[in-house]
């Protein structure tokens, strides 16, 4: 069962056992378990790298499972991921062999457009002719900052759903915050993601634009429908499915005894930014939110900041929002 995420038959009984103690030491496992204790360091550093277990900063030998269902679920979208990955090549693969058998021309449909100038002109274009849908898959770096778009929110002003996930990494840019609840305001949806696999623009499931390269040699390439386009269609819809919905901060729950600092800092936390990124928002030292984060963490005797987030009802919360980043950018 667990070959499927990559762990050998005794990486996964190794940790099973491990989920029934918590905690546990090196030479303990060594000894329970009758194995070299160099061949646990082994397993246990393999643990390590797949999410599973954290070791104790100030016990080297001790090591600790991070809780299951967030630990095992992470793994598990990494491998749909690279799996997803593998069928956009597929159906890639597809278009070729029948643009072979039929004799067509891969211009049909694939272009490749090259320059900066010619890219943003081709995404100005694809959101003009929007009538019903965008879906978007964006992470930095954005060439032109993280702030609000005229177009986009002209999208919005003739009634284009929109429908974005973000990476993480997006809602640490200067001005993430805000401009998220701009354009939560607008009637925007946002989702997300601890990483996005590309940046992607869908219109209206028709035609998609996906970034190659940015800069003086920016570089995209435009799909037209085939197999290719319905394969990233599937893909984005499988994304939207497994994203967390982006709260908004005057929608976040009122959990008893959260200061109104303590729910911002949740909720940022729990969106994805880092602790540096978070003390910048608030205009906190480092040192102040990790204080908090600790606080709060023991408070709700959770394993991760994610985990007290849930446990304080800040993760079950499905407002929308967005930041409007051109996945060009």
């Amino acid at each position: 069962m667990y070959e499927a995420l990559g762990l050998t038959d005794r990486q996964a009984d190794l940790y099973e056992y491990l989920v029934q103690g918590q905690v546990r030491h090196r030479p303990q496992i060594s000894r329970e378990l009758n194995l070299e204790d160099t061949v646990v360091q082994d397993l246990l550093n393999a643990l390590q790298e797949l999410g599973l277990v954290v070791k104790d900063p100030d016990d080297p030998a001790a090591f600790s499972v991070i809780a299951p269902d967030l630990s095992l679920e992470a793994l598990i979208r990494r491998k749909e991921g690279e799996l997803q990955r593998m069928r956009l090549h597929s159906a890639l693969l597809a278009d070729r062999y029948r643009l072979t058998a039929h004799g067509r021309q891969a211009r049909d449909i694939v272009e490749v457009v090259r320059g900066p100038s010619e890219v943003d002109a081709r995404v100005r274009l694809i959101e003009r002719q929007v009538t019903g849908q965008i879906e978007v898959l964006s992470a930095p770096p954005y060439s032109g900052g993280f702030t609000p778009s005229e177009d986009e929110l002209g999208l919005l002003a003739r009634g284009v759903r929109s429908r974005v996930i973000y990476s993480s990494e997006a809602l640490s840019q200067d001005h993430a915050v805000q401009t998220l609840e701009q354009f939560r305001k607008a009637g925007d949806e946002a989702r997300i993601l601890p990483e996005v696999p590309m940046k992607m623009l869908i219109a209206d499931r028709r035609i998609a634009l996906i970034p190659l390269s940015s800069g003086q040699d920016a570089a995209a390439i435009v799909v037209h429908p085939c197999g290719l386009l319905d394969a990233l269609c599937s893909l984005f819809a499988s994304l939207w499915e497994k994203a967390k919905p982006y709260t908004g901060a005057d929608q976040l729950p009122r959990a008893a005894g959260l200061t109104e600092d303590d729910r911002r800092l949740l909720h940022l936390l729990t969106s994805g930014l880092k602790d540096e990124a978070a003390a910048r928002h608030l205009g906190l030292s480092l040192r102040t939110v990790r204080r908090r984060v600790a606080a709060l963490m023991d408070r709700t005797e959770a394993n991760t900041r994610f985990q007290a987030g849930y446990l304080l009802g800040l993760g079950s919360t499905t407002a929308p929002g967005r930041t409007p980043s051109r996945p060009a950018d």
